[in-house]
């Protein structure tokens, strides 16, 4: 097994109950009854809280498959790269934790919905999707979504779909090449805690972007080849009630602007750039010192080694 990885400790959830309708008594009825009797009912255990995942290793999908209790199987994390999903692990009827490494699938199986207690599903390296399935709103407990170099991925599609789900509080999707505008629907995932959009090709931010009343961390990061207007962004960012956490690496910013002092609760941000002032050690120190002088109530540090994972639990 796996060693745990605290990035991904879970909190609590409340258990989604599914609960089943009355007999009929018409024999059209019966016969209805009948059927719905003879349809497959996931059950499932209540999930388990941070404390007890914390002594529970993850299993790859050999170590499911060879499981002689795969209700005791909590937590998945692939052992390879991937080109298709593997279905054995669905087997495990208690997963509140998927992690598909490497997956260059294009989709994924609509059985997942049968898994009533998952929590985290991550997807990272090169994955082929283009779309997202349009059954992710029906995992009722799904808190944390992630997909790490969407490459082909609209995320105006993708969002449309995730605004749908209902207790959503974490998104990381990063590195999509195709140029996409954020959709309206975002103003609906009032849950969102942690957002990482990092290395997309964002074309429009909607006004209900900046409204989002519960966002916590974000981080922003462009690159050279598509830089997003900041200016811009910064000014409409201060709408963002509880905005803490702010992360911007090398964004092509020569500094941080003064309405940062306006921010209602921004106290963190992550910042570090190219060229002479970030050369070494002594100038990067140099830079951040300086910036903090500019900002007393805002730790300002470089650091680019903490992921969203670190920022969320």
């Amino acid at each position: 097994m796996k060693k745990t990885n605290v990035f991904f400790i879970m909190s609590v959830f409340a258990f989604f109950l599914f609960s089943c309708g009355g007999a009929e008594t018409t024999s059209e009825s019966t016969e209805k009854g009948k059927n719905t009797t003879e349809e497959e009912v996931v059950q499932a255990d209540p999930p388990k809280s941070a404390e007890e995942l914390r002594d529970i290793d993850k299993m790859d999908e050999n170590e499911i498959a060879e499981a002689e209790n795969k209700d005791e199987v909590y937590r998945f994390s692939s052992s390879y790269s991937l080109n298709e999903f593997p279905m054995e692990v669905l087997e495990a009827k208690n997963l509140q934790t998927i992690e598909l490494n490497n997956y260059y699938g294009t989709t994924l199986p609509e059985e997942l919905k049968n898994l009533p207690n998952l929590q985290v599903l991550y997807i990272s390296g090169g994955t082929k999707m283009t779309e997202l399935p349009a059954f992710l709103p029906e995992l009722k407990n799904l808190k944390t979504f992630a997909i790490t170099a969407a490459n082909t991925l609209d995320l105006n599609a993708a969002f449309k779909i995730l605004s749908q789900c209902e207790n959503l509080e974490n998104v990381q999707i990063t590195f999509s090449e195709v140029e996409s505008e954020l959709p309206t629907e975002i103003g609906n995932m009032e849950k969102l805690r942690v957002l990482d959009i990092s290395n997309n090709q964002i074309s429009v931010f909607p006004e209900e972007f900046f409204s989002l009343p519960n966002l916590y961390s974000l981080k922003i990061t462009s690159n050279e080849d598509y830089r997003y207007d900041y200016d811009m962004l910064f000014e409409k960012m201060v709408n963002l009630p509880k905005l803490e956490r702010l992360a911007i690496y090398y964004s092509g910013l020569s500094g941080l602007p003064e309405v940062f002092n306006e921010y209602p609760v921004l106290n963190n941000i992550k910042w570090r750039e190219e060229g002479a002032d970030w050369a070494d050690s002594d100038k990067v120190t140099a830079t951040t010192d300086k910036w903090n002088e500019k900002f007393p109530n805002i730790e300002i540090s470089w650091s680019t080694s903490s992921s969203l994972f670190y920022d969320m639990y």
